[in-house]
């Protein structure tokens, strides 16, 4: 577990919080949340408030932070979310087939189709990266390049944001398929080529 603490957590922010959301959620944990020592909170939890409002508000110490626990802490993190998000009975039997192929995905609120790429897929979700800014609980309809008759729709489960040095940044996500039948899984592996990663 990496030394440094999840201060998105800390303030109950999500990644791409904008500032003003950052400093709201400060004073709030503080005041009304009753974090503040004055009115009974714990020094060390106050301490640790505090440290996350300074790092976060600061664009330098904030791009600092990103690059050392997003890319370093966050994934491991996120891979577990996923996990544990998955149907207790399915998780053994459930294999992830490594799938780096374009999509394009649609969101429910009409913004313009965006390509994404794909990193793997299962008969209940994939994991996908994309330029398009995604949020939590997002509907999105993915169709596939390589496979234009396939489109599924998913629910964003877990997303982070991946900061770049150039360029805008980029946003990984877990969807989790809405009205996947294991048949029509199997079709798509079977035209994909990817027929033998069925079984287990």
């Amino acid at each position: 577990m990496s030394r440094y603490p999840n201060y998105y957590a800390v303030l109950q922010v999500s990644v791409d919080a904008q500032p003003q959301e950052i400093k709201r959620a400060w004073k709030h944990l503080l005041q009304k949340s009753r974090k503040h020592p004055d009115l009974g909170g714990s020094e060390d939890e106050a301490l640790l408030i505090n440290e996350a409002y300074t790092v976060l508000k600061d664009p330098m110490r904030r791009a600092a932070y990103d690059r050392i626990y997003l890319i370093h802490v966050a994934e491991t993190q996120a891979e577990i979310a996923e996990e544990q998000d998955k149907p207790t009975q399915n998780r053994r039997r459930v294999k992830r087939i490594p799938y780096v192929n374009e999509v394009y995905i649609q969101k429910s609120n009409g913004d313009n189709a965006a390509a994404a790429q794909t990193q793997d897929i299962s008969l209940y979700g994939l994991k996908l990266r994309t330029t398009q800014k995604i949020k939590s609980r997002e509907t999105i309809e993915v169709s596939f390049a390589q496979d234009p008759g396939f489109v599924i729709q998913g629910t964003v489960q877990w997303h982070r944001m991946i900061p770049q040095r150039f360029g805008n940044p980029i946003y990984e996500a877990g969807l989790k398929f809405s009205g996947m039948h294991m048949e029509r899984f199997v079709t798509f592996l079977e035209r994909s080529g990817l027929s033998d990663s069925v079984a287990e």
